[in-house]
């Protein structure tokens, strides 16, 4: 698991992720949010929109 420093797009990704939630720990660090979403059996906030 990728540490919340260890991300170097974090800044970057943060500017630009569409996620209300900005609390979360995963917020900022693509990798991890997809994967914990995926484990939830739902798409994170950047990927809604490709929803059928």
């Amino acid at each position: 698991m990728i540490e919340n420093n260890a991300c170097l797009n974090r800044e970057n990704n943060q500017r630009n992720c569409n996620c209300s939630n900005t609390a979360c720990d995963n917020h900022g660090i693509c990798c991890r949010c997809v994967l914990a979403h995926r484990d939830k059996a739902h798409p994170p906030a950047c990927l809604r929109h490709f929803e059928k």
